[in-house]
C-alpha cells in the first residue's frame, strides 16, 4: 500500500478523532481505525460508546484498512 495525503489535513483529523477516544481501564476498548477507500481517506475513532469518522482526501496505490490502538 502506498498512500499520499496531506499532511496538515491528516493531522487536523487525526487531532479530532483521538479526541473522542477516551482512556479505558480495558486498553482493547480504545480505537483508531485508517481506512482507504474511493480517493478518501476515513479516519474512525471510538471508546465503543462514541464513534466519530472524519474523512481526508487521498492518493496512491490503496489497499483497504489498519486498525491499532492508539495508545501504543
Amino acid at each position: 500500500m502506498r498512500a499520499v495525503v496531506d499532511a496538515g489535513a491528516f493531522s487536523e483529523a487525526l487531532n479530532n478523532v483521538s479526541k473522542v477516544i477516551q482512556k479505558s481501564q480495558i486498553p482493547v476498548l480504545e480505537g483508531l481505525l485508517v481506512q482507504f477507500r474511493n480517493g478518501r481517506c476515513f479516519l474512525t475513532g471510538s471508546d465503543f460508546t462514541t464513534w466519530l469518522t472524519v474523512t481526508v482526501p487521498a492518493w496512491g496505490r490503496i489497499s483497504p484498512s489498519c486498525s491499532r490502538n492508539p495508545r501504543k
